[in-house]
């Protein structure tokens, strides 16, 4: 019987990998923390792991027995500062933390699969983008999802069995943040300010965790994996959800790089006075640096059907309304 850890397994892409592996007939272990998000995990069989601060000595008992550790859970920054931690102290700890998980997973044997983001594509490229090296210098995200990739291609090239999957921006249901934090969600419940016209990429969870796990059956190590979905404008998408929602669609802007720059500013001015906002600016900075992409050569090597993506919205819309966010 072959066994498995999805760290963050009750978030919105672990609790999709969790219900891929079962159907491949998978022992799950889904690992969250105390009072983290585990209704995605509902009517699945898996074992559930509380684990708050897994160091080197917690994961090595925790891998111990399993073939597979996928890790979503992966530390990134959503806020711009954090009262008790600078940049860099942010930085080591994520550091601290993949390289006691490569170590852990080495001593068990163990093959990982790291979920990365699509963005380290960009930052990774020669191509001289200034808005991208600006925006990616300005928030603790972008670095630390690139030194988190460098350290997962650095056990991979040193012989451990890594796989680097990158997904575009994911859609469906089961997304359990906050409701401003969720695309369709802060639309449906009228929290978005605004939309704009530029293009995005975006995927349905539940067709990037079967490409995931369609990777590990491939056995693609050390080489990312992109996963890149449909392409459209935020106008768009925000009148799609708008329309299949029955909603009102938030007012257009012109351009995004002024949106961004306000909730950026905001978010600055906010933690000044030792206070959070709840419409923090990465998610923006995300769609400002999003650009219309296609799948690569692997990707349709995999041979993922995409779900339309009405279909992912109207999915989505009916799990949301099943459940009582106002």
């Amino acid at each position: 019987m072959r066994r498995a850890v999805v760290l963050g397994g009750g978030g919105h892409f672990g609790a999709a990998l969790c219900a891929g592996l079962l159907e491949r007939g998978w022992v799950v272990s889904a690992v969250t923390r105390t009072g983290g998000r585990r209704a995605g995990l509902q009517n699945l069989s898996v074992e559930r792991v509380i684990c708050n601060d897994c160091e080197s000595g917690a994961m090595r008992h925790l891998f111990r027995g399993h073939e597979l550790i996928i890790d979503a859970a992966a530390p990134y920054a959503l806020d711009l500062h954090d009262a008790r931690q600078s940049h860099s102290q942010r930085l080591a700890a994520a550091k601290d933390r993949m390289e006691s998980l490569i170590f852990a997973a080495r001593a068990s044997g163990s093959v990982v699969v790291y979920i990365g983001s699509f963005l380290t594509r960009y930052l990774m490229s020669e191509n001289d983008d200034r808005r991208l090296r600006f925006i990616s210098a300005i928030h603790p995200y972008f670095r630390m999802k690139l030194e988190l990739e460098r350290l997962a291609k650095k056990a991979a090239k040193r012989g451990d069995p890594m796989i680097i999957v990158n997904p575009t921006s994911l859609l469906g249901p089961g997304n359990l943040r906050i409701v401003e934090h969720c695309f369709v969600a802060s639309v449906l419940y009228g929290k978005m300010p605004a939309s704009f016209p530029d293009i995005i990429n975006v995927m349905d969870v539940r067709d990037a965790a079967e490409a995931t796990l369609r990777t590990l059956d491939a056995g693609i190590f050390g080489m990312p994996v992109w996963l890149s979905g449909h392409n459209i404008s935020v106008h768009d998408l925000t009148q799609m959800i708008a329309n299949l929602g029955q909603v009102e669609s938030p007012p257009r802007w012109r351009g995004l790089a002024m949106g961004a720059m306000v909730l950026y500013a905001l978010e600055n001015g906010m933690s000044v006075l030792g206070r959070e906002t709840r419409f923090p600016s990465l998610p923006v900075l995300l769609t400002l640096a999003s650009r219309a992409v296609e799948q690569s050569t692997c990707q349709r090597a995999l041979g993922v059907d995409l779900r339309p993506l009405e279909a992912t919205i109207r999915d989505e819309i009916d799990w949301y309304r099943g459940r009582d966010l106002t």
